[in-house]
């Protein structure tokens, strides 16, 4: 497969971002490695969000797509992904960041070496900047800040949280075609479920380097930086209430873990079946358990 082969389309989801939406697909447009298509879905914002997109629409930069009624971020994506599934290669966007003019040019490459079977799932994805409302850099990295570098990203370590910022990848038809499955009512995102199907079944490549400068503001629902590190007294009383109250713990990543395996546990190997089952039953351990079994997966590099 030639790098310069590849079809690629950007799915953008929008709902009320009017303030930097024109920077993001500007930076889209800016890209170094040419894009089929940049197809926005607007979930019927409600600010001046659409009288931008038309201008783009009107000089034929990007299709315009608007939802009849306000569906939510996960199946706004949803619809935007089933919808270019057959359209070769998909790339995600958030409306309010803005990508360095490589990435897509470094996710095509990576894509190259790591998809031997395009009949098979195929994920590429990255780390990113984190930037705020002026464009100034808050981190460097986003995985350092979050301790994602910390540890070997695979099925068993993806298990106790997601490493996979959807506004980051690239995927292939076979990926896409898994978006259907995707839950409305997961607490998490949908690239959450997006990674899972990817450590599970999938061919995945890295891009050494962040490729996205992901912006955290007021608005912003995916991200606070708030996450990064937290002080003594507070991680104290978190242990003490996760002591007493140890099925709160990592609820949602237990519900969204347990829903996956449902919908896929026939197509698991053996293998996958066991790392599943053993993460699914540290919901009835107590915390300490708990810890201690994440402690010993996030060792391993």
């Amino acid at each position: 497969m030639s790098s310069d082969s590849l079809i690629i389309n950007v799915v953008l989801a929008s709902y009320n971002g009017e303030k930097y939406i024109r920077k993001q697909i500007e930076s889209i447009l800016n890209q170094t490695y040419p894009i089929a298509g940049i197809h926005v879905f607007d979930d019927c914002s409600t600010d001046n969000t659409v009288q931008v997109l038309r201008d783009f629409e009107r000089q034929g930069q990007i299709h315009l797509h608007i939802n009849k009624e306000n569906i939510g971020l996960i199946e706004n994506f949803k619809r935007g992904i089933q919808q270019l599934s057959n359209d070769g290669y998909i790339a995600l966007s958030d409306q309010d960041d803005t990508w360095d003019k490589r990435k897509i040019e470094d996710s095509v490459l990576k894509m190259c070496e790591i998809e031997k079977d395009p009949l098979l799932p195929a994920l590429v994805y990255s780390d990113l900047i984190v930037i705020n409302y002026n464009d100034e850099i808050v981190a460097k990295s986003f995985w350092k800040e979050t301790n994602r570098s910390h540890y070997k990203h695979c099925l068993e370590t993806v298990l106790f949280g997601n490493v996979v910022n959807g506004c980051t990848t690239l995927f292939n038809s076979a990926m896409a075609k898994f978006a259907k499955d995707i839950p409305n009512k997961i607490i998490l995102n949908h690239d959450a479920w997006l990674a899972l199907i990817a450590f599970s079944f999938g061919q995945i490549g890295i891009v050494d380097k962040p490729t996205v400068n992901y912006r955290q503001h007021e608005e912003n629902i995916t991200f606070s930086i708030k996450e990064k590190k937290e002080g003594f007294f507070k991680k104290v009383k978190k242990n003490i209430l996760f002591t007493f109250k140890p099925k709160i713990f990592m609820k949602d990543q237990f519900d969204l873990v347990n829903s996956f395996y449902q919908v896929y546990c026939s197509e698991l190997n053996e293998g996958e079946k066991l790392i599943f089952t053993n993460f699914l039953k540290l919901k009835d351990k107590n915390y300490f358990t708990q810890k201690k079994y994440i402690l010993s997966m996030l060792k391993q590099k």
